[in-house]
């Protein structure tokens, strides 16, 4: 069998010295070619830690989303009651955090199941803007916050949900897809 370079193989071998009575003693081997029995565990090893992900993934998303529902009819249900725009604005503020966590959950189970980058034209200045938004409820007094981007759009090929989650590095997948 041509392996090539840099081709590897696993093999099982196996031997054992007969002696006859009349004849010298000789070593039987059997060697055996395991390479696709092992590519094969590791693909069900792989399929059973994804399905696990899976059930821990539709576990988590069932016990946020029962929560998330909560807060949707609640503020659902004072948005028509208050008549104040400071407190309807900051109402849909709530509304849209619950739909990003929503998203986020979504992801998580989507995750699971390979999800596949879904990049589109962004312009990161929208990106920032909305970063800055999330964020304004949060300034402290006297803490100023400066945006500074280019005059013209910035565009860039990413997966808007993922843009939008703050991600461990270690488990962070490509957002940004080409310059």
């Amino acid at each position: 069998v041509d392996l090539g370079p840099g081709s590897r193989r696993s093999l099982e071998v196996r031997s054992r010295v007969l002696v006859h009575a009349d004849a010298p003693p000789f070593l039987e081997m059997i060697v055996r070619d395991v390479t696709e029995r092992q590519e094969l565990q590791k693909k069900l090893v792989q399929s059973e830690r994804l399905a696990s992900m899976g059930q821990l993934s539709a576990f988590v998303a069932h016990e946020i989303n029962t929560p998330l529902t909560s807060i949707s009819l609640l503020t659902a249900s004072i948005a028509r009651k208050v008549k104040d725009e400071e407190v309807l604005a900051k109402l849909e503020k709530i509304s849209d955090q619950r739909r990003l966590a929503a998203a986020i959950i979504a992801d998580l189970l989507t995750f699971s199941k390979h999800r596949e980058v879904k990049a589109v034209e962004t312009d990161l200045r929208e990106v920032v803007d909305r970063a800055i938004e999330q964020v304004e409820a949060y300034r402290s007094p006297g803490v100023a916050l400066e945006r500074a981007t280019e005059d013209g759009p910035v565009r860039v090929r990413v997966d808007p949900l993922q843009i939008q989650e703050v991600r461990d590095q270690k488990n962070h997948r490509p957002l940004v897809q080409d310059h």
